[in-house]
């Protein structure tokens, strides 16, 4: 269950708040300056949210996207858990 908390608290921390950059990110821009369209390099970012997505120019609607679908999969899953395991008071 530790292991699990660790887990969930970064996960939150990279795609909710201030992201990090633990690892290569898959995306490159020919130019180098954030308008131009990106071009994958061949990296698969491992966790969270690649931060290539920060310099985009519709990162806010993706990651409000990615909010949203993530708070009801969240949100389902723990329903779920709730019936499987009923609290006996």
């Amino acid at each position: 269950m530790g292991i699990f908390s660790m887990f969930t608290g970064l996960m939150y921390n990279d795609i909710f708040s201030k992201g990090m950059h633990l690892f290569h990110t898959g995306w490159t821009w020919p130019h180098g300056d954030g308008t131009i369209d990106a071009v994958p390099n061949g990296h698969t970012y491992i966790f969270g949210i690649d931060p290539a997505w920060h310099g985009a120019s519709n990162s806010l609607v993706f990651i409000n996207s990615y909010k949203m679908k993530m708070s009801i999969i969240i949100g389902v899953i723990h329903v779920g858990f709730i019936s499987i395991f009923p609290v006996k008071f």
